[in-house]
C-alpha cells in the first residue's frame, strides 16, 4: 500500500480592454473599458490505498478545493454627462460622469470524501465499486452602478448555493486471455450548478420559481461504458 498527499495553489490575472460606443443621454462617445478577471484556487488531496486482503485490494481518500475570483470593471466615465442630464425626469440630473462599473466576487468550496475497491474472484474476474460523497457550496456578491443601471450604487443582496450529493461507480473485468480482457463499467458524475443572484419575478414561469433561478442545481450525467482491451506484441 501507499499513501500520498498532493497540494497546489493557482494565481491567475487577466486583463482586457475594449472600446465600445454609447448613446445614453443623447451622448455619442466611444468609451475604452477595462475588465479584470482574478482567481485564486487553492486545492489538496490525500489519498491511500492497500494491497490484497482476501482479494480484496483499494484505494480512499478525501479531496477539498477553495476557488475565489473577482470580475471587475472600473468606473468608465462619460465626458458631459452631468451637464448632458441636467433636465432629465426620469432619474434626474446625474451628480456624476461615470456610465458604469462593476464588481462582481464568487466563493467556491468543494469537499469530498471517496473510495474505491477491487475484488478478485474466480481467478479471472474482476469486481470494482466506488463512491464519492461530496459538499459544495457557493457564495457570491455583485455591486454595480451607473447611470446606466439608474444608481449610483447598486449593492445585491449576497447570494448562496450549497448542495450535496453521492457518485456510485461499478465496473466488471474478465480476463478471457493473457492478452484479452473484457469489461463493463458504470458511473455517476456531476457538473456543479451555482448562485445566479436575485432575478426579476417577471422571468418565473409556471413550475418555475425565481429560488429555481436563482439557485441553479447540478447536473448529473451516468456513463455506461463496455469493451476490450487486447495487448499487441511488440
Amino acid at each position: 500500500g501507499f499513501a500520498a498527499a498532493v497540494s497546489y495553489s493557482t494565481d491567475r490575472n487577466t486583463m482586457s480592454r475594449f472600446c465600445s460606443q454609447d448613446v445614453s443621454a443623447g451622448l455619442e462617445q466611444n468609451f475604452w473599458e477595462s475588465a479584470a478577471n482574478y482567481v485564486n484556487q487553492f486545492v489538496e488531496e490525500l489519498r491511500a490505498s492497500f494491497d490484497p486482503v482476501h482479494n480484496v485490494s483499494g484505494t480512499f481518500g478525501a479531496f477539498y478545493s477553495t476557488t475565489r475570483s473577482l470580475f471587475s470593471i472600473p468606473p468608465i466615465d462619460a465626458t458631459g454627462l452631468v451637464a448632458a442630464t441636467a433636465n432629465n425626469t426620469v432619474v434626474g440630473p446625474w451628480p456624476n460622469e461615470v456610465l458604469w462599473f462593476l464588481d462582481n466576487w464568487f466563493h467556491q468550496e468543494d469537499k469530498s470524501v471517496f473510495g474505491e475497491f477491487y475484488y478478485k474472484f474466480l481467478e479471472k474476474f474482476n469486481l470494482t465499486l466506488g463512491a464519492r460523497q461530496y459538499w459544495l457550496a457557493q457564495h457570491s456578491n455583485t455591486d454595480s452602478g451607473g447611470f446606466q443601471d439608474f444608481s449610483e450604487l447598486n449593492a445585491r443582496p449576497p447570494g448562496s448555493n450549497s448542495e450535496s450529493g453521492l457518485n456510485p461507480k461499478v465496473g466488471l473485468s474478465y480476463q478471457a486471455a493473457d492478452a484479452m480482457m473484457v469489461y463493463a463499467s458504470a458511473s455517476k458524475g456531476f457538473r456543479a450548478g451555482s448562485d445566479t443572484g436575485p432575478v426579476s419575478l417577471r422571468c418565473t414561469a409556471p413550475g418555475l420559481t425565481a429560488d429555481d433561478i436563482e439557485h441553479v442545481k447540478a447536473d448529473t450525467v451516468w456513463s455506461y461504458e463496455v469493451g476490450t482491451k487486447v495487448q499487441l506484441a511488440n
